[in-house]
């Protein structure tokens, strides 16, 4: 939500990912893919619980991986990049003898999206193992003898197998959003990438629909998204399809029945409508080229936001809930795309490859 100058903003649906510090765009992190997994208040390895409904990212050994990931609050320090097995035992350091290591962590832009290319071992494999970035925050306290540390995971299998589909179009095929061609994936609008692992906040302006335009973000070379819709006054949401009574910086202020002023540039108006079971937020920033967040945090966590995974656990208890990643909607759209470029390529693609020496051995 990009805030300039004088600015009220109507909310009438606060859902949305976590965006805070470190996030895997690709692999993609488990789910949930919460990026404030800190070692002070969650767990190793990884914060959450590994989730073994995870469909694993297949990925080939003695091969360049461009790891992306998000980084949304800069802090100082590096990141590192490593391979576990699923009891969180560290199998390889992907980033320890990279030319650019500083005592083990290397230090890739940060710019909010970014990116590092690390080498999996030759002759490595293993099924269902870990792939974990680990990113500095020496600015804050760590826990004792150690540095504050966030932890972003996901499932990987790396395999030896070197078919040529598999090179082209990853496992699962192009992320499940698209289609194996000769070259490359066909990637469903709006997914993108080599194997259409970034979906896109739109792709044209024809997806932002009559009441808004599809601008380029311009950032960072590994942004995700690329670009996104603007709307015009009065319209917010999906493709800008939703209409707002709030036109202006200008409203009544007089129809909310709660105010909080929550800082000397930033006040917020809420208000129930129980009729249509909607809750209705008004926001008054006054500032200049910045943005605004908000969320919504559950009754049963108190205000230091001590269980940075709600619904999961914190470092306190060994209490475990497996979530399941809710489908996307857009994942079952039919594809009108022809299948010309289809590859018939009789090489078999594994999902699952067998570690021919054993689970997450280096041979």
């Amino acid at each position: 939500m990009v805030v300039m100058q004088r600015l009220a903003v109507l909310l009438i649906v606060l859902v949305g990912g976590l965006k805070a510090h470190v996030s895997l765009t690709y692999p993609k992190a488990d789910y949930p893919q919460y990026d404030f997994l800190h070692n002070v208040g969650t767990k190793d390895p990884c914060g959450i619980p590994l989730n073994s409904s995870t469909v694993p990212t297949t990925l080939r050994a003695d091969s360049e991986v461009t790891i992306t990931f998000r980084v949304g609050y800069v802090t100082t320090g590096g990141i590192k990049v490593e391979l576990l097995d699923t009891d969180g035992n560290v199998l390889h350091d992907l980033t320890a003898r990279d030319p650019e290591n500083n005592g083990g962590f290397v230090s890739p832009p940060q710019c909010g999206d970014t990116s590092w290319t690390v080498t999996l071992p030759a002759g490595f494999a293993c099924k269902r193992c870990v792939l974990r970035l680990v990113h500095q925050a020496l600015e804050f306290t760590g826990p004792p003898g150690a540095d504050y540390l966030f932890r972003s995971c996901a499932t990987v299998t790396v395999t030896k197998l070197k078919g040529k589909r598999l090179l082209r179009c990853g496992t699962p095929v192009c992320s499940g959003h698209g289609k194996c061609g000769k070259k490359s994936c066909r990637c469903k609008s709006p997914w993108y990438g080599p194997f259409c692992q970034y979906k896109d906040g739109c792709r044209s302006h024809a997806d932002c629909g009559s009441h808004g335009r599809c601008i380029s973000l311009d950032s960072c070379s590994a942004s995700v998204p690329q670009h996104q819709c603007f709307c015009q006054k009065g319209w917010f949401g999906p493709n800008c399809s939703q209409k707002s009574p709030l036109r202006t910086a200008a409203f009544k202020k007089s129809q909310y029945s709660s105010h909080v002023r929550a800082s000397e540039n930033l006040d917020i108006w809420t208000k129930v409508d129980k009729g249509k079971n909607e809750l209705e937020v008004a926001i008054e920033f006054r500032g200049e080229n910045t943005w605004i967040g908000i969320g919504l945090r559950p009754n049963n966590i108190n205000e230091t936001c001590r269980a940075t995974a709600p619904g999961l656990y914190d470092k306190e208890t060994d209490d475990e809930e497996t979530l399941t990643e809710p489908e996307d909607e857009n994942d079952h759209r039919d594809d009108d795309d022809d299948d010309d470029d289809e590859d018939d390529d009789d090489e078999e693609t594994p999902t699952e490859p067998e570690d021919e020496d054993g689970e997450g051995e280096n041979n």
